[in-house]
């Protein structure tokens, strides 16, 4: 009996680092990584910049194409909604 937990847990500890590896990662195709560049240009990014100002100006064009992003996915989210807004009451029945 010691011996089948003793081997099944080393069979555990062998598997699971393998298990927990396996990521499902599709490539990324140069269609994709231009449009990408192109968005962060439009937000501000300049490729020709210094090397001294990379991370920064990176990070700070990616923060304002995320907020582009979130005001486009909110404006959209409020032209869909269906009707109109009511006061939320209801009458149901009579008594």
């Amino acid at each position: 009996m010691k011996m089948l937990v003793k081997t099944v847990f080393i069979v555990a500890a062998i598997t699971l680092p393998v298990v927990s590896n396996a990521q499902q990662t599709t490539p990324v195709t140069r269609a994709q990584v231009e449009s990408e560049l192109a968005q962060l240009e439009k937000a501000g990014y300049s490729i020709e910049g210094s090397d001294l100002d990379y991370p920064g100006t990176l990070k700070a064009a990616e923060a304002r194409l995320a907020a582009q992003q979130d005001e486009n996915a909110r404006r959209r989210g409020l032209q869909t909604d269906y009707g109109s807004n009511s006061g939320g009451s209801s009458n149901s029945g009579a008594r």
